[in-house]
């Protein structure tokens, strides 16, 4: 078995909370027992105010599914939870909610998601504004090539059109659950396009992943 697979699978086991020792050796290159057993314990303190239910969450493989209250069943894809909802961001089709192992279980998912529901018609018009300055902000940028690759915007609806297709996802933030939604537009392909969202479903910020 070669390095990056020992790599994949020590990196699972340790968000699993299973074979931690190990996975700290593979992971961090220390064979020290003194600081592997910090790193242990640290990892143990990381998930035990998740609970039973929490921690089984995290194990879980693909195709498993979960109830998240709020949000409905989302399936195991092999790297997080996923479910197809429709939202404004994107009329034509479902979009993917995704939401990290470490927050499945958590309360804060469904309220955040029940806050961007109600406010969801007002923050699109928040987004499209947000949006449209960030990408003049990009469109001012030197291109080495001499090729204008971003059209001007005349209106801020326009954004919309060089987007494409969102993705949802709710991720642990310190102690807090966080839910950013994401782009991958030809014009920022490289760092993708991120907006991140408050507690209460307001923008906090818009750019680059944090």
């Amino acid at each position: 078995m070669d390095y990056d697979k020992f790599q994949i699978m020590a990196q699972r086991d340790w968000l699993a909370g299973k074979n931690l020792e190990e996975a700290a050796k593979i992971m961090y290159g220390t064979t020290d027992p003194e600081g592997l057993q910090r790193m242990v314990k640290l990892r143990r303190e990381e998930l035990a105010p998740l609970g039973k239910r929490g921690q089984a969450a995290i194990r879980a493989k693909k195709g498993q599914s979960i109830d998240v209250e709020g949000v409905g069943k989302l399936k195991h894809g092999g790297h997080e939870f996923v479910v197809k909802k429709k939202t404004r961001l994107y009329p034509k089709t479902a979009i993917a909610v995704c939401v990290e192992h470490e927050v499945a279980t958590s309360d804060a998912v469904g309220k955040l998601w029940g806050k961007f529901c109600q406010r969801e018609k007002s923050l699109v018009r928040e987004l499209e504004s947000s949006i449209a300055k960030y990408y003049r902000k990009i469109r001012e940028r030197p291109d080495l090539s001499g090729i204008d690759p971003m059209p001007p915007l005349k209106r801020n609806a326009e954004v919309w059109k060089t987007l494409g297709k969102p993705e949802i996802t709710f991720r642990k933030r310190g102690r807090q659950v966080e839910m950013y939604v994401s782009w991958s537009p030809d014009w920022e392909e490289e760092h993708g396009m991120y907006v991140y969202l408050s507690r209460d479903a307001k923008i906090r910020y818009v750019g680059e992943r944090e």
